[in-house]
């Protein structure tokens, strides 16, 4: 399910492409959102109108902060903004987090400013996913199912632009000594918590977009890896 914050993202980051800077301050000041940890932000304040393109299927590196970032990379160096989250065994350091893997792999990358693609999470909640839902209802930490490779498409296609976006691909790994078993999936984005510091980006947080139920939980035993799909329609 598409949550709030995913429109909320965009609302204002559409006025900041069609407005000039006061009308879009005025417009986005009163525009907020939640993020995963329950607090509300003013998306007027944390760098979102310049972090965040509107441009979904933007196929070259014109827009390197677009949310879907294209399938078509020239070198190594255009996918830094590919991102995944690193290992952490407890949400607040997740969440606070400003390393992640980058280039598809493994790669660890440091980053000050807000910018890359989004990222999928799991978790092990089943309830019922909502518009107002800002975090998984039972995240797994990444310790225990360990991102090894992920990737993010676009769809070029005439027909395929008619039916979807893009879509999002990781490969997770368990890393534990018993099955793990995966209900609900969802997509995040990095951010700036302008609530934590008057220092502007000194803090992150973390936006959920996306969550999904799993109609079929997936379980995945000690060792065993799985690649999870989240298409955008």
């Amino acid at each position: 399910m598409v949550l709030k914050n995913f429109r909320t993202f965009f609302l204002n980051a559409t006025c900041w492409h069609s407005c000039n800077f006061n009308a879009v301050f005025e417009v986005g000041h009163y525009v907020y959102y939640r993020d995963m940890r329950g607090d509300i932000q003013d998306i007027s304040t944390d760098g979102a109108r310049t972090a965040f393109s509107t441009n979904l299927r933007e196929p070259g590196t014109s827009h390197p902060w677009s949310f879907l970032y294209p399938a078509i990379r020239d070198n190594k160096n255009d996918t830094t903004y590919l991102r995944q989250i690193k290992d952490y065994d407890n949400l607040e350091d997740m969440i606070k987090s400003t390393d992640f893997w980058t280039h598809g792999t493994r790669e660890p990358y440091h980053d000050d400013v807000v910018s890359g693609t989004g990222m999928i999470i799991l978790g092990s909640g089943d309830t019922p996913p909502t518009p107002d839902d800002y975090c998984l209802d039972s995240w797994i930490p990444t310790t225990e199912l360990s991102v090894q490779s992920f990737d993010c498409f676009c769809f070029t296609g005439t027909k395929q632009l008619n039916e979807r976006i893009g879509a999002f691909q990781a490969t997770f790994k368990n890393m534990t000594n018993e099955n793990k078993t995966v209900k609900e999936i969802g997509l995040m984005r990095d951010a700036y918590d302008n609530k934590k510091s008057s220092t502007y980006g000194s803090i992150r947080t973390k936006v959920l977009f996306i969550r999904n139920v799993l109609d079929n939980p997936i379980i995945i035993k000690p060792g065993e890896l799985y690649t999870f799909t989240l298409t955008l329609n």
